[in-house]
């Protein structure tokens, strides 16, 4: 296979893969996976926020976006694990 097919092979495989909707409430994975906005050559296409409603938190989120074992006295934490965003 040519490099330019199998570059947009996978390509497409991505493209496809993004659009897979999970219908379970909690997949059963302890791994998760890391969520960004989706950005093209630097317009953003899909927000963050509507890219993680209604996923579960696979670790507490605290109000700097961090891990709560990282977090400083007094930071709230806004969806603990296992909790629907």
């Amino acid at each position: 296979m040519k490099t330019a097919n199998s570059g947009y092979l996978t390509r497409r495989l991505v493209d496809v893969a993004q659009d897979v909707i999970i219908t379970e409430e909690d997949c059963g994975t302890v791994h998760g996976i890391e969520v960004s906005a989706l950005v093209e050559g630097g317009e953003t296409i899909e927000p963050l926020e509507e890219r993680i409603l209604g996923r579960v938190a696979s670790e507490d989120i605290s109000s700097t976006y961090g891990l709560v074992g990282s977090r400083k006295k007094g930071q709230e934490i806004l969806v603990s694990a296992g909790d629907e965003i």
